[in-house]
């Protein structure tokens, strides 16, 4: 029964759960791939890759990447809040980053580039597109859920 309190219980604890999940994916996985990838890259990224991360597309252990940021995309959009504006937000910052890994940053070596095999110019725009709105969407995020102290947010 949907008034249950065990059931409101069970939604809370998950809750709790994805949020510490999609923490540790941000602040630890991904800087971990970024770095640990790149030196061990089957194509090794120029040495401004520092310019974009999204080169971390075309290193070795590119998958990881790619996996974990699908992870987060898809815990973004199941994730359930109280407000429907903050669920709007998280649904369209999760289909964003799976728009980000669907079409990476082209690099000049290849022709056709992502998921949906675009050619190389089409593919970076749209990774550009969709990076815009994902942080776009992260500080309307911020905002909501970190307040400014002795403001009207509060």
């Amino acid at each position: 029964m949907i008034t249950d309190p065990t059931n409101k219980m069970v939604r809370e604890i998950i809750r709790i759960y994805q949020d510490r999940v999609l923490g540790i994916a941000f602040l630890v996985l991904v800087p971990a791939a970024i770095l640990l990838g790149l030196p061990t890259g089957q194509y090794s990224p120029s040495a401004n890759w520092w310019h974009s991360v999204s080169q971390t597309y075309y290193a070795a252990d590119s998958a990881i990447m790619i996996g974990i940021l699908s992870v987060c995309g898809i815990l973004f959009i199941t994730h359930r809040s109280k407000e429907i504006f903050e669920r709007i937000v998280f649904v369209i910052a999760g289909i964003s980053i799976l728009g980000v890994v669907a079409c990476p940053h082209g690099d000049e070596m290849f022709e056709y580039v992502g998921l949906f095999h675009l050619p190389n110019a089409v593919s970076g725009k749209f990774h550009i597109l969709f990076a815009i709105i994902m942080f776009v969407s992260f500080g309307f995020l911020s905002i909501i859920n970190f307040p400014l102290r002795g403001t009207d947010f509060e």
